[in-house]
């Protein structure tokens, strides 16, 4: 269960902070500490880490359940959507 744990946890790492670079210049005027912040230009390199994090976790975890193809299949697509996410993400 630990590696499905920590693929939810880096899962949100990521969206969380793709949703925070929307609002990353109001968190600076009020004060707001935020991932987006505290990445600045390296948001896109540490996202990157934490989207192959995940797609890395919940591999582990279907291969320690022994689940079969549809799963994998399932996650292999997963981290294509987080591959164009990452791609297309504006972060300026």
């Amino acid at each position: 269960v630990l590696p499905l744990y920590g693929a939810g946890i880096l899962w949100t790492l990521v969206y969380d902070t793709i949703y925070a670079h929307q609002d990353k210049f109001d968190d600076q005027l009020i004060g707001v500490k935020s991932t987006a912040l505290l990445f600045g230009e390296n948001t896109r390199p540490i996202l990157s880490l934490f989207a192959a994090g995940t797609i890395s976790l919940l591999t582990l975890s279907g291969w320690m359940a022994n689940l079969s193809f549809p799963y994998f299949l399932g996650v292999g697509l997963g981290g294509l959507h987080l591959t164009w996410q990452l791609a297309t993400v504006n972060t300026v």
